[in-house]
């Protein structure tokens, strides 16, 4: 049963203002009417809509939930330490499974908002987490990502422990964000 247009406009001219409620929506409609892709190495937000006015609330609402986040995490006048070299031992081992693509040269600057930060987490964490990938079809225990599945089955649970150990001893950016409104 699809929505008639009056649905549609009613729908559209509600004011939403928990953040969680604005995400939701936000995610549900790139979901379902749209995507995300990459051209000439800028991310690319691409929707197909019924009304102007959905595609100017969404608009409105992706810019302030990129306000939102832009500026948490951002300290004037703060310098970062410089990164721990690894042994070379380690360091072998992260080149092996390329971390760096993805998480970034200090593994807190990640090359896309949805990879985790993971310099500074718990070195046990952080084993338990790469171990879990090596693990299939147990939703339990075990996580189901093929990307770092394969990476991780890359190595034995003692080359998991030493590379876990180097990340979690490098001081990382993570910190807790509280929920208020948007701007």
């Amino acid at each position: 049963m699809a929505m008639t247009a009056s649905v549609k406009d009613e729908l559209s001219r509600l004011s939403i203002t928990k953040p969680c409620c604005r995400k939701a929506e936000v995610s549900s409609l790139l979901r379902f009417a749209g995507g995300l892709h990459i051209a000439a190495g800028k991310i690319v937000i691409e929707v197909e809509l019924d009304t102007s006015q959905s595609a100017r609330r969404l608009r409105k609402d992706i810019a302030d939930i990129s306000a939102y986040y832009a500026q948490h995490g951002v300290v004037e006048g703060a310098k970062t330490a410089p990164v721990k070299a690894p042994d070379a031992k380690v360091a072998e081992l992260l080149k092996k499974g390329a971390c760096v693509s993805c998480h970034g040269e200090s593994f807190s600057k990640p090359i896309d908002p949805s990879y985790p930060k993971i310099a500074g987490q718990h070195k046990d964490f952080l084993f338990v987490a790469l171990k879990s990938y090596k693990t299939e079809n147990q939703a339990t225990w075990g996580r189901a990502n093929g990307v770092m599945g394969g990476i991780a089955k890359q190595y034995t649970n003692n080359e998991l422990k030493a590379m876990a150990a180097y990340i979690g001893s490098l001081d990382g950016e993570l910190k807790t964000v509280p929920q208020s409104k948007f701007r």
